[in-house]
């Protein structure tokens, strides 16, 4: 068992009350504020992103994801976060028509992330921002996701397209962005029509969303200096279900 770290996220940002009214959040990385404490934590998260496997479930063929794929039990009273089973992420074809339908197993997080001080204040931040504040216990995912574009091939961050992720709650959180350009991150009514739209490109550049309320999707990216090599978009990707 995990418990809540001293250290705290902290932001001026009002992610409770967007979501109440708006259904969605945008939040620049300058006010998602890490405290000096979890700063060493963070950097550890951002280098294991070289160590993410490939997707093996990208039915186009493609090479272009890599990812990592843990669930945790969070009951917010107590601070006490919990490494839950793991039988894999579930999406269906209604919410995901490219990779939906089927179970898709992942490795396990590296423990030093999994178990580390900023992931842990990581959520707990994002729970407290939910508006559900009744909940005594969440059901968190977390994917740490990499999509690689090279100079011959676009890398594909939603190859499903403009979509909902089949939660309650879901969080899109920018880690690193190297050598590529594109990327934009774009939130659409139910019915598909465009609300607002924006490339992450700093560090914790952030978006909360209320699934059943909005639908997103993100750009293609592409290599923005072949001279440099493969471009990199390094994402962490949250969803919160009551349990």
């Amino acid at each position: 068992m995990l418990t809540r770290p001293t250290a705290a996220l902290s932001s001026p940002a009002d992610i409770t009350g967007d979501l109440v009214r708006t259904g969605f959040s945008m939040v620049p990385g300058s006010d998602m504020r890490v405290p000096a404490a979890l700063q060493d934590s963070l950097k550890t998260l951002a280098a294991s992103y070289d160590d993410l496997p490939a997707d093996p479930y990208l039915p186009d063929g493609g090479n272009y994801r890599y990812r990592r794929h843990t669930r945790y039990t969070w009951r917010p009273a107590t601070g006490e976060l919990l490494v839950a089973d793991n039988p894999g992420y579930f999406q269906t074809v209604e919410n995901n028509a490219f990779a939906g339908g089927q179970w898709r197993k992942y490795e396990e997080l590296t423990d030093e992330v999994r178990e580390g001080a900023f992931l842990t204040a990581l959520i707990d931040f994002n729970v407290g921002r939910l508006p559900l504040p009744e909940v005594e216990q969440w059901a968190v995912q977390v994917h740490c996701v990499r999509i690689v574009a090279r100079d011959d091939a676009q890398g594909r961050p939603t190859p499903e397209g403009v979509h909902r992720d089949g939660c309650t709650y879901v969080s899109l959180h920018m880690v690193n962005r190297h050598n590529i350009s594109g990327g934009r991150t774009s939130v659409y009514t139910p019915e598909h029509e465009l609300i607002t739209e924006k490339v992450f490109t700093d560090c914790l550049d952030s978006f909360f969303g209320d699934d059943p309320r909005v639908r997103h999707g993100v750009a293609d990216v592409s290599v923005a200096d072949p001279s440099l090599g493969e471009g990199t978009r390094d994402m962490l990707l949250m969803s919160y279900d009551p349990m």
